[in-house]
């Protein structure tokens, strides 16, 4: 699949009670990015505010180890359900470092970041006391 603009989409897969979808450009996502493959992380089904971290990290084929090339803390919801960087790595260098056999690893971490689930009452064997500000 050649040509700007064209991607190749994951499957989809859950993490923090969320669905996700890779969305990878060989060549580019955008005119102006021809020469670099591009790489979005997108929310699947209901677009709620999310907060994440992401790590988009390269295999080496000779070890099988990967390298983080690619890391942000996002917020993704309705007006943003897919975010990821136009500039993942230079083409030529994926072509000559990356590849073997036509194929290229792309490993994804993503953490979800849920909100505090700690309130203003501490608990202790059944009794709860109310918290006060510390002065």
């Amino acid at each position: 699949m050649n040509g700007v603009g064209k991607y190749i989409r994951s499957g989809i897969f859950a993490v923090g009670g969320h669905e996700w979808r890779i969305r990878y450009y060989p060549s580019g996502s955008e005119e102006d990015f021809k020469d670099y493959a591009s790489v979005f992380l997108g929310h699947v089904g209901e677009h709620i505010k999310v907060r994440v971290v992401y790590d988009f990290r390269l295999a080496d084929p000779a070890t099988g180890l990967s390298s983080s090339v690619f890391s942000s803390p996002m917020v993704y919801d309705s007006a943003h359900p897919s975010w990821g960087t136009n500039m993942f790595k230079k083409r030529s260098e994926l072509e000559a470092s990356y590849l073997k056999d036509d194929c290229l690893v792309i490993q994804c971490d993503v953490t979800v970041i849920k909100e505090s689930q700690v309130g203003d009452r501490d608990c202790y064997q059944g009794s709860c006391a109310a918290l006060r500000p510390v002065r």
